[in-house]
Parts: structure tokens; sequence; C-alpha cells
């Protein structure tokens, strides 16, 4: 059963009366079920839990808490500096700055008994699925907690569409705390790929949750222990868990005459399709099929509070996005960019809190002097650093003039120190001045571009693992799009240059979107915009190279600009191409470009026909001259045939007259032509 989670027990929650929630069919009750879930978090949890302590303290890092509690408060109470110069978001920003900068596609290719138009259509939806549900956002979130803690989700979730309640839509969220997911701890794909269950927390109010859920075990009475020290509930919250769990179940399958698999539990199929044994005349049906789906609900530590939920799919629909993970000792160690930062940070912190410190117990001026030399000036000497005035007297005959003493100078060791752990910073991140944008001993363009690249390299470990979570939810996605996209209907398709169009799917004159097998792969490089940009700056340097040979080009030229009637000198300029050199886009542009060509055409033949008649006029000429020539010949021989000079003169009369004619019907024919062409491009 595919519905969505947004609709399916909106009945449920405003009933006063608890649901019949069934559980899994492979459990005797719910308690038994429930029971299960509490055991499989319980474990999750303790094999990562020292991950998952390292990564909130990593996040409570980047953001400034980077000053031990004891050492903060004791030189609080001494009324110290306590400085934090941060460079987490620095490194971190490089290295997200660097992801946000390419784009990640999601490719769809046919296989077995697809082809390449459905597939295309297919990539548009999943495109425009994308950009609908802000997938980018998701992206970008699960990116930087990957990168600054070690790990990021985001999922793949079904939603009534908001403009029909009988159609769904696919969309990708985020998490806002990414630690509320809690994966199999016997998994060991790092997308999550072979996981067998996944649980999403979220903490309510116990006051929210008697109001969501009136029918639940009432919330002033959670008070299990053994609740409480597993984290389902506490003072004030209570746990509701999303429980995914990947299960299998038995399907028949039958293969179609064109090679395709059809699942026979899906609905009906037309039976002249379905492939029979040659031998026999029975259906060529496979051994029943062991489909895997994942199934949800919706639980607290006493409570099935709604489901089941079945998706037609080969893994949980939810994704890992790993930093670093290594395998070692028996269990995972996971961590990102920060992790091994922190130690050089806090010395540096330290640090220059101490040269502060130092510099601000040493006063701007210090002078030695006699009582009886300052006597009654004793305030101007004393804020002779704040002064402004130049002047500064002192009883001459009571004693030596006061005497100047130089401040005490900081010692080297410890500007030495602070210098010496922001390079260690650099030396450990990867990355180095040139990345940042900061003036270091590279000279050359080329030499800076080679240190830059250096700390790229370092971090294409967290684009790489993001990339092939991304490539994983495409993979789900194109599973689920014969389920949510079933029956005739007509949706937006958008174009690799985001240009939206309307596919009819499903339906006559339409695309078939529930067969065939497509393979998906995901491709990362700059955004269309970034493309569009290279590309009117490579154009305009063949413009200016070879002026001439780009002449043809001047409408990609304009629709590569972004300036205001772009698009309409794109227009003009591609109008005035020749016939056949671009594709037409709408159906009165081909009906204008076929006219064209006809008129070009009759045109051709016009000037054809002209050209024979006026040879035949020319040999016509020739002849009459050889036959009065022959006359002459005669009329010297003194044999006049005056007959046989008229029937000449008569016949090459006619033949001119001939041709005359069809050349003004062919004129004729021209002339109509060209005025039909000119009244449907006024049309």
């Amino acid at each position: 059963m595919l519905k969505s989670l947004s609709s399916a027990n909106v009945a449920e929650k405003e009933s006063q009366e608890a649901p019949e929630i069934q559980p899994p069919d492979d459990f005797a009750s719910k308690e038994e079920f429930l029971a299960y879930i509490r055991d499989e978090v319980a474990l999750d949890e303790a094999a990562d839990k020292e991950n998952r302590d390292a990564a909130t303290e990593d996040m409570q890092f980047f953001v400034g808490d980077q000053w031990d509690t004891a050492v903060k408060a004791r030189r609080a109470r001494k009324k110290k500096p306590v400085m934090t110069e941060n460079y987490m978001p620095a490194f971190v920003g490089q290295v997200t700055g660097n992801r946000r900068l390419n784009e990640v596609a999601i490719k769809v290719l046919p296989d077995g008994g697809g082809n390449k138009a459905e597939a295309t259509v297919r990539e548009g939806l999943l495109r425009n699925m994308q950009k609908t549900s802000r997938a980018k956002v998701a992206f970008d979130a699960a990116s930087e907690t990957q990168i600054v803690c070690g790990i990021g989700n985001f999922q793949l979730k079904l939603e009534e569409a908001y403009d029909d309640v009988f159609k769904q839509d696919m969309v990708i969220e985020g998490f806002p705390d990414h630690l509320s997911v809690l994966w199999d701890r016997m998994r060991t794909d790092p997308t999550g790929r072979d996981a067998r269950h996944v649980t999403i927390s979220d903490r309510m109010s116990k006051k929210d949750f008697q109001r969501e859920y009136p029918w639940a075990t009432a919330a002033d009475v959670l008070t299990d222990p053994s609740l409480l020290a597993n984290g389902w509930l506490d003072q004030d919250t209570v746990r509701v868990a999303s429980f995914w769990r990947m299960r299998k179940r038995i399907r028949p399958v039958a293969m179609l005459t064109n090679g395709a698999i059809h699942w026979l539990d899906e609905g009906s199929v037309d039976p002249a399709m379905i492939a029979v044994d040659p031998t026999t005349g029975a259906p060529m049906i496979r051994e029943d099929a062991l489909c895997p789906y994942a199934q949800l609900y919706i639980v607290t530590g006493t409570d099935l509070l709604a489901g089941p939920y079945d998706l037609p799919v080969y893994r949980v629909p939810v994704f890992r996005v790993p930093g670093w993970e290594i395998f070692a000792d028996g269990k995972w160690h996971r961590w990102g960019i920060v992790r091994f930062l922190k130690d050089p940070q806090r010395y540096l912190n330290y640090w220059r809190s101490v040269r502060a410190e130092k510099l601000l117990q040493t006063p701007k001026a210090k002078f030695i002097a006699s009582a009886e030399a300052v006597q009654g000036r004793e305030k101007e000497w004393r804020d002779a650093h704040i002064s402004d005035d130049p002047l500064l007297i002192f009883n001459g005959e009571a004693g030596q003039m006061p005497t100047q003493v130089p401040p005490a100078q900081l010692e080297p060791a410890i500007s030495e120190e602070v210098d010496r752990n922001k390079q260690v910073l650099k030396d450990i991140s990867n990355i180095h001045e040139a990345a940042l944008g900061q003036q270091s001993n590279e000279v050359s363009g080329r030499a800076i571009v080679a240190r830059q690249r250096v700390g790229e390299l370092g971090s294409v470990v967290f684009i790489d693992n993001e990339n092939m979570a991304i490539e994983e939810c495409g993979r789900v996605a194109n599973q689920l799009i014969r389920y949510v996209y079933s029956g005739p209907r007509i949706e937006k398709v958008l174009g690799p240059d985001d240009k939206v169009s309307l596919q009819a799917l499903n339906q006559a004159g339409g695309i078939d979107i529930t067969g065939g097998k497509y393979t998906v792969t995901v491709t990362t490089g700059p955004s269309y915009v970034t493309k569009r940009l290279e590309q009117r700056q490579s154009m305009e340097t063949v413009f200016n190279a070879a002026p001439q040979a780009m002449q043809p080009m001047l409408d990609l030229w304009f629709e590569a600009f972004d300036f205001p009637g772009s698009d309409k000198m794109a227009e003009r300029a591609r109008k005035m191409l020749p016939p056949g050199l671009v594709e037409p886009e709408t159906p009165e542009e081909q009906a204008a470009q076929e006219g064209a060509a006809r008129a070009a055409a009759l045109k051709s033949e016009v000037d054809m026909k002209m050209a024979q008649t006026e040879i035949a006029e020319k040999l016509a000429t020739i002849e009459e001259k050889r036959a009065r020539a022959a006359l002459l010949r005669e009329q010297a021989a003194a044999v006049p045939d005056n007959t046989r000079i008229k029937a000449a003169s008569e016949e090459t009369k006619a033949r001119s007259t001939m041709l005359h004619d069809h050349l003004d019907a062919i004129s004729v024919a021209h002339e109509g032509e060209e005025k039909r062409a000119e009244s449907k491009q006024g049309e």
C-alpha cells in the first residue's frame, strides 16, 4: 500500500478513541513489537554513543563554545581575558563553498525494456521534484553537518499534492537535528543502503503530545523507569519515533512480449502482452520473487501511533552523508573537519588570551619622579597617557626632572606560539593561505591554483560521500515514479536549462512512465548559470577571432545574455538564418519554415525554367540563322523555295511562344506561394 503520511491518519488524530493499528505479522502483539523497537534503539545508541557524543561537542565547538568549562571559569574569576578567535567557519566554509559551487545532477539512463524518450522524461520529473521540494536546502544542510561533525542525513517522502488531494508528490527533506537519525548498528554501506532499520526521533512536550494523540497513554503516567533511562521520555517531553524497517514479501511476476517485467499483483495487464511458453502455451511466470519493501510505524515507547506505511523500494528512504568513517577495533569511528582542529584551536585561544592579558597589564606610560618634583601636579602626570596636552610641567627647583620608563616588552615566545598554532590549523585541515584568500609564498597564478587544488583534493571525501547519497536518493525516487505518477496525468518536466514543459503521461499521445527499467547516476559540475556565463565568454573570444564564421551563431550568443530584450534579439537573429539551419521549436515556426522551404524550392524551379527558356530561345535563333543560311545557299543556286522559309519561321515563332507561356505560368504559381507564406507569417 502506497500512501502519504500527511493525510493517512487525520481521522485517527481527531478521534478520541485509539485507532486499530496492527503490529507487523511477524510479531504476536503490539507489546512485543514495541519491546523489539526499544531494544533495537538502545543497542543502536550504545554502538554509536562515542561518535554521537563527539559530534555534539564538534557542533558546539564550531559555533564558538571552545573553552574548557573549568579553565574558563578560573580565568573569569581572576578577570583575565577569555578570547575565542574562531577559525572553524573559515575552514568549513571553504569546503562547503566548493561543494555549493558545483551542482549535482541526477541522470536517468535506459536499461532493459526502457527507451531514451522515457528516460529523458523521468530525468525531467526528478529534476522538477528537486526544484519544487527545494532539495538543495536538504543537500546543503546535510553537507554542512557532515563536514562539521562527520554525519548528515536527508530523506525522501511522499506528500499530497498541494493542488490535488488525489495526487502525491515526492519531496526531499532535511533534518533540523541530524543526530535525531539513528542508524542500524550493523549497516556497512556509507549511505545506509544495507540498513535493516532506521529510527528518526522527534521530541514533543507532554502537553502537545496529549493534544495530538488524545487516545495514547496519558503523559502524566509515563513514569516507567526503563523508558526514562533509555530516553523515551523525560520530565517535560516524549520521544515520538518514526521507525523504518526493511521487510520482504513474495510477489508473482510475468515477462511481457517486449521483454519488460510486470508485477502481476499491481493490477490488470493485457493478456496479449504476457509472453507464453511455446511448448505448453502457459504464461512464462517466473518463480515467485522475494521482493523487499520499506515499512514505517510512528511509535512512542508504549504506543503505536500510526502505520503501517509501505513503500515498494529496495532500501529505507533515508540517506546517510558521512564524513571520514573508519572501522577499527570492532567499531566505527567517524569525524569531520572540526574534530582534529579542536586542540590547536583551544591552544590558539589560550595564547591569544595570554597575549591580551600581558598587553592589558602593561601601562601606556610610566614615570619615575621625586615627590617634590611633581608636588601639586600629581594628577597631570598620572593622566599623561590619556591627555592631549603636549606640555608637562614639573617643579624644577625641587629636584630632578621625572624620567619615563619604557613599557615591558611582550615575550616573543607568546607571539611565536600564536603564529605556530595558526599554521598547525592549516596543516591539519590541508587548507592553506591560497585557498583562504590570504597572501602566501606562492607568486605565480599557476602556483596559487596548485595550492588551492591541494586543499580541494583533501576535501573530495566529503563531496564524494554526499554524491553517493544523492545517487541513492535518485534510485529510490526513480523506483517510485511508476507508483507516484500512475494513471493518466499531465506533469511538469524541468529541462537542464531550467525550462519547464508539460508532458502527458500514461495516455494516448504521451509517454508511458510505468514500464521499463532504468539506471540512475549523478554528475557533478558547475551550475547551469555558471555554464552559461562560461559559454558567453568563450563565444565572445571566438567572435573576436573569427566574426564571419560566427554569424550563424548570433542567436545562441544573444541567448547567453541576461539583459532585458536579449531573448527578442535571439529570436530575430534566428529568423534571419537560412531555412533548415535551426530546428523549429513550435508548430507555427515549423509551418513558417516549411513554407519558406517550399517558396525557395519554387523559386529555384522558376530560375531553372527561365534558364531553360533562354537556352531554347538561343537555340531557336541559331536554328533560324541556319535556315536562312541554307536558303541563301539555295538562292545562290537559283532555286528559291519561299514555302520552306515561311515554314521554318512559323515553327520558330511557335516554339518561342510556348516557352514564354510556360514561364508565365511558373511565375504566377511562385507569386501565389509567396503570398501564402507571407500570410502565414503574419498570422
